[in-house]
Order: structure tokens, then sequence, then C-alpha cells
């Protein structure tokens, strides 16, 4: 008969049961760390739902009354009888009515492509990732390119990955507009069995430590949030006069069609 085990019944050496310090702590970090990127996103969306707002209201509200104006001086000059100058002032009128309807649409498409780049559902993350390099390029004068492996070019993704990856890509460039004086940004977008990996590098006066770090720099804690959303990874490494290079990292939830 196996007899069972004595357990003594004296007390432990205090030291056996202090508690690690340095475990509660990451505990408690780990508890923690969900609740506040739940409330930094929440609040990033609350932000941008503002500017939304704000731009609806500044440009879409002040052409649409301004047109509302124009109809009622339209509708005026049509209840009264015409002159030998009334046509062609009429035609003026209705001339440049058009003309800040043009302009109208034209802020309409900018808007919707900001919320929505169309490119990435029409034709996928690598034509509009080439897309937002030659815009950049346009604007800012800075050479860009992207570099994709052939089977690459027709990644199929996500629509939250996709978009993830071009959000983070829009603020790397606007970052390098910004911050870096660099002449040269070469974007590279590769993929292994289970992670697509976007790095973005330029040869500008390079990002410093204290930036890195620095707990307002909303820009670069937005883009670790969105990639750790989707079980990501975001870093960025830099020095001063050498360039900054950013890699972000997310898994591939669905194979490449090759």
């Amino acid at each position: 008969m196996i007899k069972a085990p004595e357990f003594s019944q004296s007390a432990p050496h205090p030291e056996s049961v202090a508690p690690d310090t340095n475990v509660e702590e990451e505990f408690q970090s780990a508890y923690v760390r969900p609740g506040n990127e739940a409330r930094q996103v929440q609040k990033a969306v609350e932000e941008e739902r503002c500017r939304i707002a704000r731009e609806l209201h500044d440009e879409f509200g002040q052409g649409l009354t301004g047109l509302k104006f124009d109809l009622a001086w339209l509708g005026r000059r049509l209840a009264q009888p015409l002159t030998p100058t009334g046509g062609a002032e009429l035609l003026n009128k209705v001339q440049a009515m058009s003309g800040s309807i043009d302009t109208l649409l034209g802020s309409v498409r900018a808007t919707a492509e900001a919320l929505r780049p169309a490119m990435l559902d029409d034709l996928g993350l690598f034509s509009a990732l080439e897309s937002l390099a030659r815009t950049f390029q346009d604007r800012t004068g800075v050479w860009c390119a992207i570099d994709v492996t052939p089977e690459l070019t027709s990644i199929v993704l996500p629509s939250e990955s996709s978009t993830a990856l071009f959000r983070i890509a829009q603020e790397l460039l606007t970052n390098v507009m910004r911050h870096a004086s660099a002449s040269q940004v070469q974007m590279r977008l590769r993929q292994d069995a289970v992670r697509v990996t976007l790095e973005v590098t330029d040869n500008g006066k390079g990002i410093s430590s204290e930036r890195m770090d620095a707990p307002h720099s909303f820009g670069l804690r937005g883009m670790r949030e969105r990639a750790a959303l989707l079980g990501g990874h975001f870093y960025i490494v830099g020095a001063p006069g050498v360039g900054t290079t950013a890699i972000v990292s997310i898994p591939a939830k669905e194979p490449l069609d090759v």
C-alpha cells in the first residue's frame, strides 16, 4: 500500500512566499494595457469623427449655403422680365454655380478617398501603394519607389489588413515630408508563410530616441496600435544623420493567389 506523502505543517520561510515584484508589475501591466489601448483607439475614432464633422461643416456646408443663395438670386431674376443683358448675366451665374458644384464634387471624392481609398478595393494593396508613392513624389519632389517581388503584385489581404498597411504607409510618408528632410524613400513589401511586412526607409536626418519614446507622439502610437489590433508589430529605428527605417508586420490571414 502506497503511503500518502506527508506535508510539513511548519510555516514556510518568508522568502519563499514573498511576491515577485517584477512579475506582479508585468501581470498588472498586461491587465491594464488592453484597456488603455482600447481607450486610445476609441479616442482616435472620436477625433477622426470630429475632423470629418468639421470638414463637412466648413467645406460642404459653406459651399451648399453659397449655392442656396445663388439659387435664390436666380429665382428672383427669373421672376422678372428678361432685359437685353439679362440673358448673359443669368448664363454667367449658372456657369459659376456649375463651377461651385464641380469643386464640391472634387471635395466629396477627396474625402471619400481619404476615408477609404477606392484603389484598395479595386486594384489591391500593391497598386494602392504604388499610387501613394507616385503622389508623394509628385507632391514633394522626393524620390519614392516601392519594391515588391513579382509574385506579390497580386497580393490579397483581408480588408482591415490592407487598410492598416496603407494607412501606416501614408502616416510614414507624412512623417518623412514633415520631419526627415530626405531626398529618397524606399518602400518594400514582402510576405513569408505567416506574415506580411512593409518596410519604409528614408535617407533623412533620422529620428531621435526622444521622439520615438515621447508619450505624445500620436502618429507613432497610432501606427503601433493599428498593427497591434491585427496581431502585428510596428517598430522604428534611426539615428541622426543616418535616416530612419520603419517596419510593420501583420499576420497574412489569407494565402497569396500566385
